[in-house]
């Protein structure tokens, strides 16, 4: 019966960490086309709404909130969401600096103030949650 039990842990454990993997993808397609759409909106082929902006954010924080939980049941998996924070700090330096650069303020998108500011946000809480898990779990070891 035990046996059972145990089965059933190790199964659910890879499972999750399997959904975590593909929302890992998902999240990293979704940051490709948010930045892309981003871009073209700076040279004046499109705008990015703050409903695109948010949908962006919902696909983020699933990733982020099944990472944590992944995390909380299994503290050896390895981070890699830092690449999202990475890659819209990285662009939204980019894209401030060539604004002062070239003297252009006008070509910085509408939403990437916001778009830092949410991916941001979740990259604090997170990291959080792995201190407050850190804090609980591991004050006895």
């Amino acid at each position: 019966m035990t046996e059972n039990i145990d089965n059933e842990k190790n199964d659910n454990g890879k499972h999750h960490e399997k959904r975590t993997r593909v929302l890992f993808w998902i999240a990293g397609v979704a940051t490709l086309v948010h930045l892309l759409l981003l871009s073209l909106e700076a040279i004046g082929k499109g705008a990015v709404t703050v409903e695109m902006t948010f949908f962006y954010f919902a696909v983020l924080g699933t990733y982020g909130g099944q990472n944590v939980l992944v995390r909380w049941k299994n503290p050896r998996e390895k981070r890699k969401g830092e690449l999202f924070v990475y890659a819209v700090w990285t662009y939204t330096a980019l894209f401030y600096f060539v604004s002062v650069f070239l003297n252009k303020p006008d070509i910085i998108p509408s939403q990437l103030a916001l778009t830092w500011q949410g991916v941001t946000v979740l990259f604090f809480g997170t990291s959080l949650s792995k201190m407050i898990k850190d804090f609980f779990f591991l004050k006895d070891k």
